[in-house]
């Protein structure tokens, strides 16, 4: 799949964002960070979903304040340093740094700040995955990572939602690091 592709799946879950409220707008925020998370750093997207709030780093290396609510201006940075991946198994792969950049809606550090602070608006860190699923009663966050399935088929359907799909397979929905070419 093209990087071109992506965006525009972006673009597509973003217009949808004015006519959600609630837990439905909560889970496309999270959609749009997870494309732009792995468009912007070609990790896979079960990687991605086992982001925690201990991978999030500030440029220096400390580890970064958490919530992330403040504003962000353009050329802030973060840095992600994944435990573990398939490359790196039980240790820290290569660190990743989102820089916020002028296409804020594109901006996968602007978004993921965005998504945070409407997640926790009190502030307060209730789990510890970035990006965990629901609970069974859809009402809440579950303290767990979502599982690789389960990410290939909502992302899945966002596609064919937004008239993108062309047969992907499941492996090509992980969003490998060829993505980047096109």
């Amino acid at each position: 799949m093209q990087g071109s592709k992506l965006l525009m799946l972006a673009d597509y879950l973003d217009s949808l964002l004015p006519g959600k409220t609630g837990m439905q707008q909560l889970l496309l925020l999270r959609d749009i960070v997870l494309v732009l998370l792995m468009w912007e750093t070609s990790m896979q997207g079960n990687n991605c979903g086992k982001l925690t709030c201990s991978d999030v780093f500030l440029p220096g290396g400390q580890p970064a304040p958490f919530p992330l609510c403040k504003p962000v201006a353009r050329g802030t940075s973060l840095v992600l340093k994944p435990d573990g991946t398939k490359t790196a198994k039980g240790e820290r792969s290569g660190p990743f740094t989102l820089i916020a950049t002028e296409d804020s809606q594109h901006s996968c550090l602007v978004r993921l700040i965005q998504y945070l602070q409407h997640r926790y608006p009190a502030g307060q860190i209730q789990h510890r995955y970035l990006f965990s699923p629901l609970t069974s009663t859809q009402e809440g966050f579950a303290d767990a990572p979502p599982t690789a399935s389960a990410l290939g088929k909502r992302l899945n359907k966002h596609l064919q939602d937004a008239g993108l799909y062309a047969g992907e397979s499941k492996g090509e929905v992980k969003f490998r690091a060829w993505w980047h070419v096109g």
